[in-house]
């Protein structure tokens, strides 16, 4: 789990929050709830205007094509925002389902009125967090294609290794997971198999170790190279 000071700093940008500011986030903090695994937190088409800060476990951000194949936008880890750009649309565009039981702050329309107008330092902080991972997200399709299938396995080891560090956690690269083989695949663009064989090739090459609920990096900058 993310810690209170971790997301503070992570909102805060490097500014001196005011007593109010930090009141509204400890506020999200002690009343956030614990979601079970595979709970949709709003679908496609969905009217929603909560914003989702996720503090413990993981989810994804999901599109769905006509022929009900899945295609993962985002892999959300502990201190990412889901649902900012439901704000200014009229449904949501894309679909937030829980990958392991999380805890989650939520933010109602008044909620996010009152910072906009009373802490809006703090209603910007939240936004340029949302938009870091927008930004993630446009990396990784440039990498998806541009770049064969060991590299882009590696550039996605690679940003969530960096992702857990800038919340602190991984610790020694190494960090928890609940992505399967085919959330892999589905985030990447590639097949199930071929996850496994470029998987199977890192760990030989003493690189990446990624199985069951653990990921392991031994040398991170090794792993840099091929990404």
């Amino acid at each position: 789990m993310i810690s209170l000071a971790a997301f503070i700093e992570q909102i805060a940008c490097g500014r001196v929050l005011s007593p109010g500011e930090l009141t509204f986030l400890r506020g999200l903090w002690r009343h956030r709830r614990t979601i079970p695994r595979k709970t949709d937190l709003f679908c496609e088409g969905m009217r929603s205007t909560t914003l989702f800060v996720l503090f413990d476990g993981w989810a994804a951000a999901c599109k769905h094509s006509e022929s009900g194949r899945r295609q993962i936008v985002n892999p959300v880890i502990p201190g990412d925002i889901l649902g900012f750009s439901q704000l200014f649309r009229h449904e949501a565009h894309y679909g937030a389902v829980t990958l392991s039981r999380a805890s989650v702050g939520m933010l109602g329309r008044a909620q996010i009125d009152f910072a906009f107008h009373h802490h809006p330092r703090l209603y910007f902080g939240l936004l340029g967090r949302a938009m870091v991972q927008h930004e993630i997200i446009v990396e990784r399709l440039t990498d998806v294609a541009q770049h064969c299938a060991t590299t882009r396995v590696a550039h996605f080891a690679m940003e969530l290794l960096v992702r857990h560090r800038a919340v602190g956690l991984a610790p020694q690269g190494v960090f928890d997971s609940p992505l399967t083989q085919s959330d892999i695949a589905d985030t990447l663009g590639l097949s199930i198999i071929h996850v496994n064989r470029v998987l199977q090739s890192l760990k030989r090459q003493q690189l990446l170790h990624w199985s069951g609920r653990s990921v392991v990096i031994p040398d991170a900058e090794k792993l840099a190279r091929v990404a």
